[in-house]
This record gives structure tokens, sequence and C-alpha cells, in this order.
């Protein structure tokens, strides 16, 4: 009698979406992301080789997996709402929830150009964090998302739209006022000595 090669898995379809091959053991898995597509039924059979010859196994009974929708998604807010911030200002960055303010345990900040804070939180129907600005490194676009607790298991929220925040630094402003200056000056100069030198060819 052969050793068993391999596994494989099936969708609701008969669609074949994994092969374990060459595979010694007795147990396989296939590891799936919860997402709306991977709902279904899944089989899955055993082969063997003998001879060079594969035997298949009898498809195993179906197992269905179900996904529920993620959480809805949260609201963020900035507080103050500014145009433009400058460095040293602090900004709150406003999450608030739609879910029961007992089931959320922890929220997600995200920022675009690669920032991601994980906060724990207890029964509160929104969190401010407070972000301090250093710079214009910290423009970019924010959002966030909150974990729940669903089954016994910790449920990722939709995330929020995106909020920007745009940080200009102070520019030194007695440049320009020099060049005017300086050419106000120019000006008046010129113009005198055109005068003069109309008097004297008078």
């Amino acid at each position: 009698k052969g050793k068993i090669s391999g596994f494989r898995f099936f969708n609701q379809s008969g669609e074949q979406i994994h092969l374990r091959a060459p595979y010694p053991l007795l147990i396989a898995r296939l590891q799936l992301t919860a997402t709306k597509a991977s709902a279904g039924d899944y089989t899955c059979m055993y082969f063997v080789e003998d001879f060079g010859q594969e035997f298949p196994s009898s498809r195993s009974l179906p197992l269905s997996i179900k996904v529920q929708a993620a959480p809805t998604a949260p609201t963020l807010s900035l507080d103050p709402q500014q145009q433009v911030y400058r460095p040293g200002n602090c900004v709150k960055l406003v999450c608030s929830f739609h879910s029961s303010p007992a089931d959320v345990r922890e929220v997600r900040y995200y920022a675009d150009f690669g920032l991601q804070l994980s906060i724990p939180v207890s029964n509160v129907n929104n969190y401010s964090y407070h972000l301090g600005i250093k710079g214009e490194n910290d423009s970019g676009s924010y959002s966030c998302a909150y974990y729940v607790i669903k089954s016994g298991r910790h449920v990722l929220s939709e995330t929020s739209r995106g909020v920007n925040v745009n940080v200009k630094s102070h520019k030194i402003s007695w440049i320009p006022d020099i060049i005017v200056g300086g050419s106000f000056f120019t000006i008046n100069g010129l113009i005198f000595c055109f005068s003069h030198y109309l008097m004297k060819r008078r």
C-alpha cells in the first residue's frame, strides 16, 4: 500500500485552490484570510502514488465558513481644525466609534507616511490622540480603526476616511522687506541722479 503523497483543497465551485505535494505528514492545513470572498463551503482529499500512478481518496464532507462584515468604519476629525499647522502646534486626532463602547478594545491610528499606533482603550465612545507637530515631516493623511470583541475574538473595523494635516514651517519674512526696501532706495537714487544730470545740462 502506498504512502500519502499530498493533499488537495477545493472551494464550493469544485475548483482546486491549494495543493500540498509532496507532503509526507498525515495532516495538512490551508490558511485563509477572512474576507467576504472567502465565505463558502470547502472540501479536501488526499492521494497516494503507487508505481507512478496517483490514486485519490474520496472528498471530505464540506466545511462551511461564514464571514461577517467588519464593524463600521469610525469617523476621524481634527481638533482644532486648521488649514495649516505650524511646528510646535498640538492637534487632537479624534476617532469616534459606531459600536457599543463596551466592545471596543483598541484604537489604531495610521498615516500615509508609514505611521501606525495601537492604543488599548476601554468603555469609550471616542478616543483622542494628541499629535505634537515637530515639523513638515508630520504632514500627511491620517486615518483610524478600532478593534472590538466578537465571539471572543478581536475583530478589526473598516478604516476611517483620511483627514489631511498640512504643516508649514515658519519662514523668515525680513528678506523680502530688505529686497523691496533696497529696490525703493535704488529707484529713488536713480531718479535723483537723473534729475541732477538734467539740471547740470541746463
